[in-house]
């Protein structure tokens, strides 16, 4: 059966969602350590994994590493206006939304070449944008293309700029040499472009590993296109592979996407190896009653492919009707989905 994984966010985290998502057909619940501590994180897995023992029922957590993408510094939710000038710091100061004009600050922005004037900055999943309109040594001022609220944390792209991705981040190596004394069940690496990184985050989880405590199952990310071109070889190593289509619709644009997508789903059902989609797969139902037709159509025909799981986002950390949303999800892979031969875990 297709799994659904769900993210674990403000609209899932009271008991009563926790347990609806489960009686809606919930298998998995990710948890993005992009936003919060380790700590915070486990006590938010372990609480999942509380009410699911209750019910009987086994759901997998995984702990999703962000890896060095570069973010913004807000802590909070933090607005802009179309039009109206935004400073960005180029190293990790405190955002400050009352100041002349607004402030924040990024992190891991060596890892990009340079910002120039007229580059387009795509924010989160390019829910939102910027456009630079002056540089300087330590900061550029970027005019806001639309009006929003940015939420804490949330990741950048320059448009047309390659991103250089760490193998692994000294904060993702801790909590991968602490993995055994946390209640998730696997990890999910980010930004993986080579097989190396899969072996290097085994390495680390075995010099960290308890005694008798098996070393969880990596699932590795794939949302640029040179860890698309790479796929084949990080399947190989890798235990799954979930594709990340909101950050690799901001490296490749709009023309390239469904060619790269196709690459990497065929890949991976070639290697009969687990594959997971996501995400924002029914985000229309934030709002509307009935579900936006392509994103019905391109559901039902995921179920039909036969993939392993689907990952929600966006529908289950900040949706208006996450339990809805995966009760209409559960309903349609009754009613279309084909019958994997794949298994991402061994049944527990």
């Amino acid at each position: 059966m297709t799994a659904i994984f769900i993210t674990y966010g403000p609209a899932t985290k009271s008991s009563e969602n926790i347990s609806g998502a489960i009686n809606n057909g919930a298998n998995a619940f990710r948890f993005s350590a992009s936003k919060y501590t380790l700590r915070a994180l486990s006590e938010q897995a372990e609480k999942v994994n509380r009410i699911a023992k209750d019910k009987g029922v086994f759901l997998d957590l995984f702990l999703d590493l962000p890896g060095s993408k570069m973010r913004l510094t807000n802590n909070r939710g933090f607005k802009i206006k179309k039009g109206e000038p935004l400073r960005i710091n180029y190293n990790p100061l405190p955002a400050v939304q009352d100041s002349s004009p607004p402030e924040i600050g990024l992190k891991n922005y060596s890892n990009y070449c340079s910002f120039d004037v007229g580059d387009l900055i795509f924010l989160g999943d390019g829910e939102d944008a910027l456009i630079i309109k002056e540089t300087f040594n330590d900061y550029c001022i970027a005019h806001s293309m639309m009006d929003g609220v940015l939420d804490k944390f949330r990741g950048v792209v320059i448009s047309g700029k390659t991103f250089q991705n760490q193998s692994l981040t000294e904060s993702d190596r801790e909590a991968l040499g602490s993995i055994s004394l946390t209640p998730f069940t696997g990890v999910i690496l980010s930004f993986v472009e080579n097989p190396s990184i899969i072996l290097d985050a085994r390495k680390a989880m075995i010099n960290g590993h308890k005694e008798n405590i098996a070393i969880p199952p990596i699932i590795a990310k794939i949302e640029t296109k040179k860890g698309a071109n790479y796929v084949s070889e990080i399947a190989n190593v890798a235990d799954a592979i979930l594709l990340g289509r909101g950050d690799l619709l901001l490296d490749t644009g709009p023309f390239d996407f469904y060619k790269i997508q196709k690459k990497v789903i065929s890949t991976v059902f070639e290697l009969n190896k687990p594959l997971i989609i996501g995400t924002d797969l029914l985000p229309s139902l934030s709002e509307n009653w009935l579900p936006n037709r392509s994103e019905l159509a391109h559901l039902c025909y995921l179920f039909e492919k036969g993939v392993d799981a689907v990952l929600l986002s966006h529908e289950t950390t900040v949706g208006k009707h996450p339990l809805r949303t995966i009760e209409i999800i559960d309903g349609l892979r009754q009613n279309y989905e084909t019958n994997s031969i794949r298994s991402i875990f061994a049944p527990r």
